[in-house]
């Protein structure tokens, strides 16, 4: 194939009239400046002896490598024209912004030829095509068939070939849907299509088999060729879509005697994503101008040069011009080029007033023409003054791209470190590997560096830029008086995004992150002069919008803030810091090394705001109803871990140990550190207290509930008491191996506090008035005023019955045990015990000391009761008397010592014991304290 049949091939240089090639702009092209002078040269000479055939075939040879620079500039026109692109440019989309946002959707009729189902490919999706849908010679993107199913058509220009919706049967033929356009056909009228009606011969399928959008005679099918016999035109209307395609009619057909479905199939398609599939006549001149990919209605730039001689001058004489003239005041490149767009959209002559007073109808027709639809609002075609400020961005938005892109195509391509290019499939420059390559991003919604040093010129109001670098020690410089102030950066990925304060424009810097690829700016400017080091210690920002990834860098000490919403902040490695502000959400922070994080609390926040809690091996922190989960903070070999809180008042806490776990008004677990002397406070509700190993301290206050404490270890722990409780306010209570603490109706418990082995103990209460009291030793363990079961420790006790008739048990230790009312056993168990009696309760009944031991040293004390006992000058007879009964030894009190019988008043039954009727001798023994 020689280059002609390949030019024709791929991009239509041969219409059906033949190649068009103006023969002086032949003889002109070939004498240019362009890469190819020697072989222009002889191809002068085959032109004027045999003319251009001879020129595309006797050249062919050589021609192929002409062919492979300009594959290279046109790279997805030539090698594949019917590739959709699936996502418009950036700055085309920002066009589309301003409009309404409209789905157009036309139907033809699908038949499902290999009876599984009618299958669709969705708009830009995978096998999606261009196809002119709504008959205006340009190719839409849409939605289309797939896996083998087949569109009824007809050729009626007997073409053999399927040219565009008006050959399928649906809505665009002018009928309501494609039934009623199948209908038309029903020669016979028995609403069906059939071997009887006239037309049944011409009737076609075309199914397209390689999924181009363009039929092939081996892709179009008789109904006698797929044993088709019938069409149902009775449709049932329905209501789904199929991948974006809705299907609001369907009926059914018979193929090979089977029964399948047949529907009316509403392709989605987008009338901005275009190409141009009328007939036209390319002149070859315009293969070494400028080209710019069409959109909306606008073809192709080297085509519509082909298709307008004025415009194709305007164009000549813009990539005729060196770079000195180009950019000179008096050449006016922008205008040149402002220009250019109107005449390539056909708005040139348009009056500038002609859509209001707001806005260059020029400007304002050609974003319309470029996006193939009519911008209107509420109604009107005119905008209004805020409108219009839209659409006039809109277009300087639009005219700097395309600035961009026809100058890298030109001699301004030096500006391009001198081997810029145009990639017409992606919208986007590229340049060679040179230093110095300076480029302001209007120039391309990708900017594609080198491996030299560079640096990128760019200003917010140009909208959002990729950067693509390669290599070198590379600067961002940013314009428009931007300051570090105003600047957000954010990490996607591997890839670094620059956000502007105040500007919906953004800078991606592709790769910044990955360090395999040498893609990294080193350094941004600002214009103020200031520079930002972007490699390492960043500051990366989130948005108000919540759920975002807010991310740092491995080995470095990067700043991250996750401003509103809930979001998750990641720092990686290296000494990071975590800034949270009131108003900025549930944030969670996942970080992965260090030995010095920070989390940094903002203004108007103090250490007195914070509430503490340990959620597994998370680190909760709760400011008013926000909070910020640390992220495995505790466990054991993540080293995950925060080390440092700090606020605006220069406090700062430690993370790691001594903090203070606070719960809430519900009942929870609230748990302490192994190893840490932590503070854990309840606060309202049943909680339980968990501080593990080391010195803790629990806080109880009034109104806390009922709490447990569940103490590990420690030798130091504390269980403070808040303000308003002092110790005799507290009742203590050892039930089984807990010690509970009573404060009225509520009360604490002391889990295993009595145990011998599980080292669950807290060794001391404090309270505020600075009592201190001893949970291990001498502790006075008190009852009720129901009779119940007071046990003691293997301490020394305290214990106390009050009312009702209570067994007092003391177990080991030196115990003090006192019945108050009713009448109460009491055991001293081992060691030396005293059995107290009170004036106020011990004539009330006769308490029964249950093990009264001299041996062990046990001691009974009625002191309380001989107030006017002095053992100067009195005899202990007269004031007690013990009396055996039988093995039992009976007590009794005389309390103002007359020594009469009807003065005695027994106190208590000394079981199991006799032999203690000397007074005096127990006295003086000590087993008996008087005074």
């Amino acid at each position: 194939m020689n280059i002609g049949e390949q030019v024709a091939k791929h991009v239509g240089v041969l219409s059906k009239q033949g190649v068009f090639i103006g023969g002086e702009g032949l003889v002109d092209l070939l004498a240019g400046e362009r890469k190819m002078a020697d072989l222009f040269d002889a191809a002068r000479e085959i032109w004027e002896n045999n003319g251009v055939q001879d020129i595309l075939g006797e050249i062919s040879e050589d021609a192929a490598g002409l062919y492979e620079q300009l594959s290279d500039d046109y790279g997805w026109a030539w090698n594949n024209p019917t590739a959709v692109i699936r996502e418009l440019p950036p700055w085309l989309q920002d066009l589309l912004g301003v409009f309404d946002d409209l789905i157009a959707a036309a139907s033809p009729l699908v038949l499902d030829i290999d009876g599984d189902g009618i299958e669709l490919a969705a708009l830009n999706g995978t096998g999606s095509v261009y196809w002119d849908i709504d008959l205006d010679d340009l190719g839409e993107a849409s939605g289309w068939i797939a896996g083998g199913d087949g569109l009824l058509a007809i050729d009626l220009n007997a073409d053999g070939k399927i040219n565009d919706h008006s050959e399928l049967f649906g809505d665009q033929t002018g009928s309501s849907n494609g039934f009623a356009a199948l209908a038309a056909y029903d020669s016979n009228s028995d609403t069906a299509i059939t071997s009887a009606d006239a037309q049944f011969d011409d009737l076609l399928v075309w199914i397209d088999a390689n999924g181009d959008g363009r039929s092939e005679s081996a892709e179009l099918h008789t109904l006698d060729d797929l044993s088709i016999t019938s069409i149902s035109l009775n449709y049932s209307s329905v209501n789904y879509t199929i991948n974006g395609n809705e299907i609001k009619q369907e009926s059914t057909f018979v193929i090979n005697g089977q029964t399948r479905d047949v529907v009316d199939a509403w392709f989605t398609y987008d009338e901005t994503n275009t190409v141009y599939a009328g007939d036209y006549q390319l002149d070859i001149q315009t293969l070494f101008l400028p080209s710019l990919r069409g959109f909306g209605s606008l073809p192709d730039l080297h085509i519509a040069m082909s298709q307008d001689a004025t415009l194709l001058s305007m164009v000549k004489e813009v990539a005729a011009a060196d770079v000195e003239t180009m950019l000179s005041l008096a050449f006016d490149i922008k205008g040149k080029i402002e220009d250019i767009l109107f005449r390539w959209a056909g708005v040139d002559d348009i009056d500038p007033a002609g859509r209001g007073g707001y806005i260059d109808a020029r400007k304002m027709e050609f974003i319309e023409e470029i996006l193939g639809r009519e911008w209107v609002a509420g109604g009107q075609t005119n905008p209004q003054a805020g409108q219009a400020d839209d659409l006039d961005a809109a277009f300087s938005a639009a005219l700097a791209h395309v600035f961009g892109h026809i100058l890298a195509q030109t001699s301004a391509a030096t500006l391009f470190t001198g081997g810029a290019g145009y990639d017409i499939a992606s919208a986007s420059l590229t340049n060679t590997d040179v230093d110095d390559f300076i480029v302001t991003d209007a120039f391309s919604s990708t900017v594609s560096g080198s491996s030299g040093n560079e640096i990128f010129f760019y200003t917010p109001s140009e909208g959002a830029k990729t950067i693509s670098d390669a290599g070198g020690v590379d600067t961002i410089v940013i314009a428009d008086g931007i300051g570090a102030e105003d600047v957000r950066l954010w990490k996607s990925g591997s890839d670094l995004y620059l956000y502007m304060d105040g500007h919906s424009a953004s800078v991606k810097i592709q790769y910044h992150f990955q360090s395999a690829y040498d893609n990294e700016v080193e350094t941004l400017t600002f214009s103020d002069g200031t520079s930002l080091d972007l490699l390492e210690n960043l500051t990366f920002t989130g948005t108000s919008a919540g759920g975002e990834y807010v991310l740092g860098l491995n080995n470095s000490d990067d700043t991250l803030i996750g401003m509103g919403g809930n979001d998750t902040l990641r720092g990686y490695t290296g000494n990071d810091t975590y800034v949270w502000n009131i108003g900025d959400g549930n944030d969670a922070i996942e970080d992965q090394d260090g030995t010095a994080d920070v989390l940094e609390f903002g203004p108007g926040i103090t250490a007195d705001d914070v509430r503490f809690w340990k959620s597994g091996s998370d680190l909760m922190v709760y400011v008013g109803s926000e909070s910020i989960k640390i992220d495995n903070h505790f466990h054991a070999t993540y080293s995950n871990s925060i080390e440092t809180a700090t606020f605006t008042d220069d406090t700062v806490i430690d993370l790691l140990s001594n903090l203070t776990f606070t719960g809430t008004s519900a009942g929870e677990y609230v748990l302490g550190l192994h190893d840490s002397n932590d503070t854990l406070v309840g606060k309202e509700g049943n909680d339980t207290l968990r501080g593990y190993t080391g010195n803790d301290i629990y806080v109880w206050n009034i109104g806390d509930g009922v709490d447990t404490v569940d103490d590990s270890g420690g030798t130091a722990d504390v269980l403070a008491f808040g303000p308003n409780i002092t110790v005799d306010d507290v009742r203590f209570w050892k039930s089984g191996y807990d010690l509970m603490a009573y404060v009225g109706s509520e009360s604490i418990k002391v889990k295993n506090h009595f145990h011998a082995t599980y080292g669950q103990e807290v060794e001391t209460a404090t309270f505020e008035d600075s009592t201190t009291l001893d949970l291990l030793n001498n502790l006075t363990l008190t009852g009720t005023s129901a009779g119940e079961y007071v046990k003691g420790s293997e301490a020394n006790d305290t214990l106390v019955g009050l009312g009702g008739n209570d067994t007092l048990q003391g177990y080991g230790g030196d115990d003090v045990l006192i019945g108050g009312d009713g009448v109460d056993s009491l055991y001293g168990g081992t060691g030396a015990d005293t059995f107290l009696f009170e004036a106020i309760s011990a004539f009330n009944d006769v308490d029964r000391i249950k093990d009264f031991s001299l041996t062990d040293g046990d001691m009974i004390d009625v002191a309380d009761l001989l107030a006017s006992y002095d053992p100067l000058t009195d005899a202990i007879e007269d004031f007690v008397w013990a009396v055996n009964a039988g093995s039992n030894t009976e007590l009794y009190i005389d309390q103002d010592g007359a020594g009469t019988i009807e003065a005695w008043t027994k106190i208590a039954t000394i079981e199991g014991v006799t032999g203690l009727t000397d007074e005096a001798a127990l006295v003086s023994s000590g087993h008996l304290i008087a005074a």
